[in-house]
């Protein structure tokens, strides 16, 4: 018998899994945010105080008062030379006299 697929959270987009999200350069740095995929959890464990009319337009929740959530790792990379130096040259301090 085959099993009945579960039906879609509120929140969840088409192409949800890509596992890259998106890179950016920062100073010397290539970060990397890769997807490693999605959990439910109570929302009003979650939010605790903030009353659900709020934090429901943000974060819609399904019948069983879950919200969809995003785990989420950063990579930071340095591009190295063949001596373990950093490509592009160190930003260098000036001292005043």
């Amino acid at each position: 018998m085959a099993a009945a697929a579960l039906p879609l959270h509120p929140a969840s987009q088409p192409g949800d899994s890509a596992p890259v999200r998106g890179r950016t350069s920062v100073g010397d740095f290539e970060l990397t945010i890769c997807s490693d995929g999605t959990c439910l959890l109570d929302g009003g464990a979650i939010f605790r105080v903030v009353p659900k009319t709020l934090w429901q337009k943000r974060a819609p929740a399904d019948d069983d008062n879950r919200i969809l959530l995003g785990l989420n790792t950063a990579i930071a990379t340095l591009a190295l030379n063949d001596k373990g130096k950093p490509v592009a040259p160190p930003i260098e301090t000036q001292r005043q006299s």
